[in-house]
C-alpha cells in the first residue's frame, strides 16, 4: 500500500529539520520516505532509496538474528536497539534505532517509521571509558595486596599502608597480637599456619575471615612464607567477590544445563584441527549416542540421514569452513540407538585465533521434529484451503456471469412485450376512444404510464447489470466543471432562478470520466427531485482531503430520510418515498454505490426527515 501523498508532504515538512535520520517504509519494509538527515548521514539520494528495501543500509556485519527480528518486532508493536548500518561509500557505523507502526483512521497498519541516530561518537567515548577502566584495573592489579609481618607469637611487626582502614578500624596494630584483633576461630588458624610455616619452611596458602568496617565479614586468601627465624610475611587478598562469582557461575552452569534439558537444546564444541567434538548430555540424547561414541566429523556425518548427508557435507566444508559463515541448517538425522528419523536445527559460530586461523566452532542442536510435522500439517491445510478458495472463486465467477447474462436477457427480452402493451393501448385509445367511457380512458392512461415506467425499470436494470463489465479508464477529472455541466443539463433557466446552487472549490478526482459523470448525474438529479417542493431550494457541493482519499459531499434541504432505513438506501429498487411523492425507480443510488466501489472508494449518506440529506463518496487520491 502506498503512503498517501498529502500525508507524506505533511510528514516531510514536519521531519525536514529533525537531526535524527528518519525513514518511512511500507509494510513490506520498502522505503517510502527519508528525511534530509538520513540523506546526509548515509550518502544516498532520495531516488536511490525510495521503493527499495531498507535493508540496503544494513551492514552485513550485524547478527542475522537481530536483522531478522526488526520487522516482526515492529509489527508486534515496535523495536528498539543498536546495530551497524552502512553508508553508500561502504563504511559501517553504529546507530541507535527505534521503529514503530503508523496506522490509518481504521486502525490499519499502513507504514513503518524508523528513527536512527549515529552513535559513533558515543561508542568512541564508551570505548575510551572502557580503555580507561582497563588501565585503572591494571594499576589496581599492580598494586601489592595487603601485606604484613608477624612473629612466632602472632604479634604484628609491620603492615601494608591502608590495611587498618580496611578492617582494623584505624587502630594502631604494630605490637599488637593477631588474637586480640581477630575472631578466635581464625586467630587459632593463623597461629597454626605461622608455626607450620616456620617449622616446615614452605609457603602456606589458606583462607580466613575478618570483620571489615561497613562491609561485614570478608573472606581472604593468604599466602604465608617464613621471612626470618621467628617471623613470617603474609600477602592477603580479599576473595569474597570471587567466591560469590564462583558460586554464581556454578549456579549459572546448573541453570544452563537445566534450561537445555527443558528446551531440548543440546550444545557442542568442535575442534577444527582435530575434527573432534564435545557434546552436552542433551545433544547426546538427541543423537541417540553416549560418551563412548567416537565424536568425529565422520561419525557426525554418519548420523545424518542418507538423503541429507551429501548436502550437509558439502554445506559444512564449502560454505561454513571455506567461507567462514555461520552454521545454520535444518537437516534430518537417524538416531544412533533406535534408528528413528528426526529433524534437527543446527547452529554454530566459528572462532579464529590471532592469525585468523579457524580454531573451533561452538553451537547448538535442537530437535524440531514436532515443529516440522506441524509445518507440514499447516502446509497441507493451506493447500487444501487454496484449492477450496479456487473452487469457490470459479463457482462465484460462473454464478456472476450467469446472473449478468440473466439480467441482460430479462431486460432485453422484456422490451418487446412492453412495446406491444404501449402500442396496443395507443391503438385502443385512438380507434376506440368513442366507445370508452371515462373510466376506460383512465385505465388506458394508467396502462401506458405503467408501461413507460416498466420500460424505464428494464433500461435501468440493463444499465445496472452492465457496470461490472465496464473497463475503468482512469484519468484526471475536473469535478467542479463536471458538476456545473450536469446541473445545466438537468435544469432550465427558469428552474435555475429558484435554486441556490453552490459549488465550493472541488478537488480534482482520478477515475473514469464517464462513470463519475453518471455518479454526479444521479446525485444532483436526486437533490433536485427531493428538494423540488421547497420554497427556497439550496444545494451545496463540497470536498476535502482525508487520509489518502478525497471526500465529496452534496447536500440539499429537501425531503430527507429516516436514518433507521439507511441500509436500504443503496439497494436495487429500494425506495424510501412513494412514486406518488417523488418519481423514480430505486436504481440510481445502487448505480452510484457500484461505480464508487469499483473505484476503490466508499459511499454513505446522512439525513433527517424534512430537513434535507447529505450524500458522501470518497475516492483514492492518485498514487
Amino acid at each position: 500500500m502506498k503512503f498517501p501523498e498529502n500525508q507524506m508532504s505533511i510528514l516531510a515538512f514536519a521531519l525536514k529539520s529533525i537531526s535524527e535520520c528518519v525513514s518511512i517504509t511500507d509494510m513490506d519494509d520498502r522505503v517510502i520516505f527519508i528525511n534530509e538527515s538520513f540523506i546526509k548521514t548515509y550518502g544516498y539520494s532520495e531516488d536511490e532509496l525510495v521503493d527499495k528495501p531498507i535493508s540496503i543500509v544494513r551492514s552485513p556485519n550485524n547478527s542475522p538474528e537481530i536483522v531478522r527480528e526488526i520487522l516482526p518486532a515492529t509489527k508486534r508493536g515496535g523495536w528498539r536497539g543498536e546495530l551497524m548500518n552502512r553508508r553508500k561509500d561502504g563504511s559501517d557505523f553504529p546507530v541507535s534505532l527505534a521503529t514503530s507502526i503508523i496506522y490509518d483512521d481504521n486502525e490499519q497498519a499502513i507504514a513503518i517509521m524508523g528513527v536512527a541516530s549515529d552513535i559513533s561518537e558515543r561508542k568512541k567515548v564508551e570505548d575510551a571509558l572502557r580503555e580507561s577502566e582497563r588501565y585503572a584495573r591494571a594499576l589496581l592489579d599492580a598494586i601489592p595486596d595487603l601485606m604484613f609481618r608477624l612473629d612466632r607469637t602472632g604479634t604484628y611487626l609491620d603492615y601494608k599502608a591502608g590495611i587498618e582502614d580496611l578492617y582494623f578500624q584505624s587502630e594502631t596494630i604494630i605490637g599488637k597480637r593477631n588474637r586480640d584483633m581477630t575472631p578466635p576461630e581464625f586467630a587459632d588458624l593463623i597461629e597454626e599456619k605461622i608455626h607450620s610455616t616456620l617449622e616446615k619452611g614452605v609457603m602456606e596458602v589458606f583462607e580466613y575471615k575478618l570483620p571489615v568496617t561497613n562491609r561485614g565479614i570478608r573472606i581472604y586468601e593468604a599466602r604465608m612464607v617464613a621471612s626470618g627465624q621467628d617471623e613470617v610475611t603474609a600477602i592477603s587478598r580479599d576473595i569474597t567477590d570471587r567466591k560469590k562469582a564462583d558460586e554464581a557461575l556454578r549456579e549459572s552452569e546448573k541453570l544452563l544445563r537445566e534450561s537445555q534439558i527443558i528446551a531440548g537444546l543440546g550444545s557442542y564444541v568442535l575442534d577444527i584441527s582435530s575434527g573432534q567434538w564435545r557434546s552436552s548430555g542433551v545433544l547426546d540424547k538427541i543423537f541417540g549416542i553416549n560418551k563412548t561414541y567416537d565424536h568425529s566429523i565422520e561419525n557426525w556425518e554418519a548420523l545424518i540421514h542418507k538423503d541429507h548427508r551429501q548436502e550437509m557435507s558439502k554445506y559444512f566444508n564449502d560454505e561454513v569452513l571455506k567461507k567462514q559463515i555461520r552454521f545454520d541448517k535444518e537437516y534430518k538425522i537417524i538416531r544412533n540407538n533406535d534408528k528413528v528419523e528426526r529433524w534437527v536445527h543446527g547452529l554454530g559460530k566459528l572462532e579464529v585465533d590471532d592469525q585468523g586461523h579457524l580454531v573451533k566452532m561452538v553451537g547448538t542442536v535442537q530437535d524440531i521434529t514436532e515443529q516440522k510435522q506441524i509445518q507440514e500439517e499447516i502446509k497441507k491445510l493451506n493447500n487444501e484451503l487454496e484449492d477450496r478458495v479456487f473452487e469457490r472463486t470459479v463457482q462465484l465467477e460462473a454464478a456472476n456471469k450467469e446472473l449478468e447474462a440473466f439480467s441482460y436477457s430479462v431486460s432485453h427480452d422484456l422490451h418487446a412485450p412492453i412495446r406491444a402493451i404501449r402500442g396496443f393501448t395507443q391503438i385502443l385509445i385512438k380507434n376506440y376512444q368513442s366507445k370508452l367511457d371515462e373510466d376506460g380512458k383512465e385505465i388506458c392512461a394508467i396502462i401506458q404510464e405503467s408501461a413507460v415506467h416498466m420500460g424505464q425499470l428494464v433500461d435501468d436494470l440493463l444499465k445496472f447489470s452492465q457496470f461490472n463489465r465496464i473497463d475503468i479508464k482512469f484519468s484526471a477529472i475536473d469535478m467542479k466543471y463536471l458538476c456545473n455541466a450536469i446541473y445545466i443539463e438537468l435544469t432550465t433557466p427558469e428552474t435555475r432562478q429558484k435554486i441556490d446552487f453552490q459549488i465550493e472549490t472541488l478537488h480534482p478526482a482520478w477515475g473514469d470520466q464517464t462513470l463519475i459523470r453518471q455518479v454526479w448525474t444521479n446525485l444532483i438529479s436526486n437533490a433536485l427531485k427531493f428538494s423540488s417542493y421547497c420554497s427556497n431550494v439550496i444545494i451545496n457541493i463540497s470536498s476535502k482531503e482525508q487520509k489518502g482519499y478525497t471526500v465529496y459531499c452534496i447536500k440539499d434541504n429537501g425531503a430527507g430520510f429516516d436514518m433507521n432505513y439507511m441500509d436500504k438506501l443503496f439497494g436495487v429498487f429500494q425506495r424510501l418515498h412513494s412514486v406518488k411523492e417523488f418519481e423514480g425507480n430505486g436504481v440510481g443510488l445502487a448505480i452510484v454505490q457500484r461505480i464508487i466501489y469499483r473505484h476503490g472508494g466508499k459511499v454513505w449518506a446522512e439525513g433527517e426527515i424534512n430537513k434535507g440529506a447529505s450524500f458522501y463518496f470518497k475516492l483514492p487520491i492518485k498514487g
